[in-house]
Order: structure tokens, then C-alpha cells, then sequence
């Protein structure tokens, strides 16, 4: 970039992208839509009697959850996690190789 811009051919334009790094769940949490009982999602999920859960399933063919309250659920290759919202930090310790 250095020789370009020393050639003139760099411009820069200053713009607000609304930035969130997505780095934990209560971020994801909070750019989804939620339905009534404070639940969102991304992936074929159907809530009955859940509230303020975060579901990540984008590669499952259908998901349905009953009776959680503040929980994580994700899935990838083939890897479920449940874990309760308030225990996000943890996640790593919860690990298996």
C-alpha cells in the first residue's frame, strides 16, 4: 500500500459500519431478533417454553427445544453445546479433545 499511496492512488472515506466484534455469545445475543420470550437464533430452530436462549444450529435440518431458560445451544461438525448463558466464560474448560 505504501507505494500507492505515495503515488496518490489510496483514498480513504470515513464511514460508520456499526462495528460489534461478535466475540461472545452475549454479543451474538444481543444482534439477533428475538422472538416474545427474548430467544434468538440462527438455523431451523422451533422454541416452545423457552426464554432469552441463543441457539447457533445453521447446519442442523431442524432443532427444537423445550423448557430452557438463559441457555446456549450451538452446533458444529458435529458438536453440541448446552450450556447455561451465565456460565459463557467457561466454555473453554468445557472442552473435550
Amino acid at each position: 500500500m505504501e507505494p500507492a499511496a505515495a503515488d496518490g492512488k489510496v483514498y480513504t472515506h470515513p464511514a460508520d459500519f456499526g462495528w460489534s466484534d461478535l466475540g461472545n455469545w452475549a454479543s451474538l445475543y444481543d444482534k439477533l431478533q428475538h422472538d416474545d420470550n427474548g430467544n434468538g437464533g440462527v438455523g431451523n430452530i422451533h422454541f416452545h417454553e423457552c426464554h432469552d436462549c441463543v441457539v447457533h444450529v445453521e447446519d442442523a435440518e431442524k432443532v427444537v427445544l423445550q423448557g430452557l431458560d438463559h441457555y446456549i445451544v450451538s452446533m458444529k461438525d458435529g458438536r453440541l453445546l448446552v450450556c447455561k448463558r451465565s456460565e459463557e466464560q467457561r466454555i473453554k474448560d468445557f472442552s473435550v479433545q
